[in-house]
């Protein structure tokens, strides 16, 4: 996922960026990034450490993106570990006309992006963790000043959009959505 979102995001949109790097939250390599991916975070469980590097983070005004969870009792598992981080903050669903939507391409609609084996399978029901794994949404938690701080692809699996992109059996149009949705993110966390 990662070096193919870095090899697309030079091609198609002239953005240098440097290679993927893994950072331990607790890291004070964290703050040398405007943005931190999460995937499957429904599984995280939070030190100490961890709680006050990304409380500070987030101050700073850091973005923090979490894909690829699925489901009232993964998004319920998540939420209590951002609540460990900011205590007073709310899940807000964000729909095609926030900016964040348009700032580099414009995305008229949230599509699910399912994973590789889901894809693959056409008499599978497209979707995880029961009926509400269906709909996918994008949720943030919001600053003072109305910016995003944590973003939340729920019921999506972008990361498998990127990883997959190569794959002739993957579907084009969830490698599509993922690619333009994940620059959005990008582009979004480096001007705002």
């Amino acid at each position: 996922m990662d070096e193919h979102l870095t090899i697309l995001l030079g091609r198609l949109t002239g953005i240098e960026v440097t290679p993927p790097a893994i950072v331990d939250t607790s890291s004070p390599d964290i703050f040398q990034y405007p943005l931190v991916y999460s995937v499957e975070p429904e599984q995280m469980v939070l030190e100490a450490k961890d709680i006050s590097n990304l409380r500070e983070y987030l101050a700073r005004g850091g973005l923090w993106f979490a894909d690829d969870f699925h489901g009232d009792e993964e998004f319920e598992r998540f939420f209590e570990q951002i609540q460990r981080v900011l205590p007073e903050s709310t899940a807000v669903e964000l729909d095609v006309s926030h900016p964040l939507f348009h700032c580099f391409y414009d995305i008229p609609e949230i599509i699910q992006v399912t994973n590789d084996g889901i894809a693959k399978c056409r008499e599978c029901e497209q979707w995880e963790n029961g009926p509400s794994g269906k709909i996918p949404k994008m949720f943030a938690v919001l600053d003072e000043r109305g910016r995003i701080s944590i973003l939340m692809a729920w019921n999506t699996d972008l990361g498998d959009g990127l990883e997959w992109a190569d794959d002739p059996d993957y579907p084009t149009h969830y490698s599509k959505f993922a690619f333009k949705f994940i620059t959005n993110v990008i582009v979004y966390a480096m001007s705002h």
